[in-house]
């Protein structure tokens, strides 16, 4: 099994650091509860995403059950769900568990915030 890079699981007090001074140029936010099948089925795609794409995205999980302050500060209405954040300014919101889905905004994303292409 692949090691996570730059995956962290966040807390309150940790968030604001984790997510909004991150060294990676974007971070992806995902709320999820282990007590949710759908969201459970992240963990593979997050560790993935963590490896593949370490040093440009930092992936920062946010278990809803525990935290329900950044579920409401967040609005999150449904999990999983996924915030892309760039220079501290909200991207997108994602819903989708479409690997295929979820890769394809994340180059987008890269490329919308580089001069350079990233494979």
């Amino acid at each position: 099994m692949m090691m996570a890079v730059n995956l962290t699981n966040s807390i309150t007090q940790d968030f604001d650091t984790d997510v909004f001074a991150a060294t990676e140029p974007l971070v992806l936010v995902a709320f999820w509860s282990p007590e949710d099948d759908p969201s459970r089925a992240i963990i593979r795609f997050t560790h993935h995403i963590s490896y593949t794409f370490k040093k440009r995205i930092r992936v920062v999980m946010i278990d809803a059950h525990e935290h329900p302050d950044l579920v409401t500060r967040f609005d999150i209405g449904s999990l999983p769900t996924f915030l892309l954040i760039a220079n501290g300014q909200s991207l997108d919101r994602i819903t989708t568990l479409d690997p295929m889905v979820l890769g394809t905004v994340l180059k987008q994303a890269l490329y919308a915030i580089s001069d350079t292409y990233i494979h």
